[in-house]
């Protein structure tokens, strides 16, 4: 819907909701201020946003948002009805490691294999309640041929979807070791990959080392938006890393000495398909699964690890 403008301070800045509630289907995007979403009720909403920069100087600013009209959303969609009445096995997604088809259900993702949930024109052919926003396939964009690897039949194990300010999607791919974005322009998106990034993508690595590429990755998270250039956070946890002499690390699971994790920042340039490592981290360990990372409003990086092996031979 919009973005909130800063002048004055010290980048990077944090927005936080201070009092009030944004309307119903509106989200706040803490690192860059975008407020985006469909409102799902009518009415005049106040609240305000306090800002912060990385002097830990913040402000407050009082404002309203008047939504005249909107669609009635469907509670049979809600991610906590989906879970607690029949799950996802009402949709017939038994099995969360096989998912392969994107499904934007009202701003949540599925991915499945072995069977459509849901048919190209929008439609459901067991839930006629439910309306799919975006339905689009990755055996039509990705290459059947480049294997994943944890082995088959798990292809890809997308596990998060954030939503850019230019509205389209980013889909992290941690069994590709991709970060794909895909054309949904607000809902109104063709769902066509846009670009890979990743080791073998359509991003340049400054400097040609594919060891500096993200691997198994989780969490990718945008923390800022400069025009052309976006800062993105990643969790890399290193799974099968390709190292500087082209041989992968070794297996995914442990014991897997030679592997190692970290906390990174990239900066991609999507006028020039150039990407750079800004920014690093080893810990020290191996996490081969699980992570989260982010900017803390000082500036400081704040990353959560999951299954760690610390001793390396």
């Amino acid at each position: 819907m919009g973005t909130l403008n800063v002048s004055g301070g010290t980048a990077p800045y944090v927005f936080s909701l201070a009092t009030g509630q944004l309307p119903a289907g509106l989200i706040l995007g803490a690192a860059n201020g975008t407020i985006s979403g469909t409102p799902t009720a009518a009415g005049s909403f106040s609240f305000s946003i306090s800002v912060s920069d990385a002097k830990e100087l913040s402000k407050q600013q009082s404002l309203q948002i008047t939504v005249a009209s909107a669609p009635v959303a469907n509670p049979g969609n809600s991610f906590s009805n989906l879970q607690q009445s029949g799950g996802w096995g009402a949709y017939g997604l038994t099995d969360v490691y096989k998912r392969q088809e994107l499904l934007l259900l009202h701003g949540f993702q599925f991915w499945d294999v072995g069977h459509v949930v849901c048919s190209a024109d929008g439609s459901h052919p067991a839930q006629p309640n439910v309306h799919c926003l975006l339905y689009t396939s990755s055996f039509d964009h990705l290459d059947v041929n480049r294997y994943p690897y944890f082995g088959l039949p798990d292809w890809t194990h997308s596990n998060a979807l954030v939503y850019t300010a230019d509205g389209n999607l980013l889909l992290s791919m941690r069994n590709q070791s991709w970060i794909l974005k895909i054309d949904y322009a607000n809902g109104m998106g063709s769902g066509n990959l846009l670009w890979k990034l990743g080791q073998d993508g359509d991003f340049t690595l400054l400097g040609g080392d594919p060891s500096q590429w993200f691997y198994a990755q989780h969490y990718p998270n945008i923390l800022s938006v400069n025009g052309s250039q976006t800062t993105l956070a990643v969790y890399d946890d290193g799974n099968l890393r390709i190292g500087s002499d082209g041989q992968p690390c070794g297996p995914p699971v442990p014991p897997a000495p030679d592997c190692y994790s970290r906390a990174t920042i990239f900066q991609i340039d999507e006028s020039t398909n150039i990407a750079s490592l800004q920014w690093q981290y080893l810990p020290g360990f191996f996490s081969y699964w699980g992570g989260s990372i982010d900017v803390l409003s000082n500036g400081d990086v704040e990353f959560d690890s999951k299954m760690c092996i610390r001793d390396r031979l």
